[in-house]
């Protein structure tokens, strides 16, 4: 029989499947009350980036990993000139290297952490619940109405992935078209 604990991780996850990684992986970022912030490997994250932790309900990590990357985005745009494939000024780099080392730095960099910001929002709302609710069957009840995911995720994340490469197949021919006229 799982303790009170582990029925309250379950019911934050919300999915069966998942419930021992998880278990595992926020294990090792509470270890004697001691607070870790280790590296912790997801697939997922790496790949979902910024909309992994929208699945799991991680709005404001969620919203400035966007914002920083549209803004560096940006910048790069208004520094480098029309194309992805014209050196940045001062640097000599061409924008699509940038923007791939950028991509990558940061799709590791979510792939190794998200977990730890799924960690914290499930301490946080474990607290809150826990301050406002005395019978443990109804805390579990309450976490599974506040934890969990969003069930529209995969919808997401497969358009996003299409649309990259739409992107990535028509903007170096749209460059190339322009540059030919």
């Amino acid at each position: 029989m799982k303790s009170y604990e582990e029925k309250m991780l379950e019911a934050f996850i919300g999915k069966p499947k998942k419930y021992e990684w998880y278990k595992k992986s926020f294990n090792t970022f509470n270890s004697n009350g001691i607070l870790n912030t280790p590296w912790n490997w997801s697939w997922w994250a790496f790949f979902g980036g910024a909309t992994f932790l929208l699945h799991r309900k991680i709005y404001l990590a969620s919203l400035i990993i966007y914002i920083l990357a549209i803004q560096f985005h940006i910048s790069l745009l208004l520094l480098s000139g029309v194309t992805e494939h014209t050196p940045v000024k001062g640097i000599g780099i061409p924008l699509f290297t940038i923007f791939s080392v950028f991509f990558l730095f940061f799709r590791v960099l979510s792939g190794g952490y998200a977990t730890f910001f799924i960690y914290m929002r499930y301490l946080k709302k474990k607290l809150k619940i826990e301050s406002t609710v005395s019978d443990e069957n109804e805390r579990i009840l309450e976490m599974q109405k506040i934890g969990g995911y969003h069930k529209w995720y995969y919808i997401i994340f497969i358009s996003l992935i299409l649309f990259s490469l739409l992107h990535a197949i028509l903007i170096p021919k749209l460059i190339a078209y322009n540059a030919c006229y």
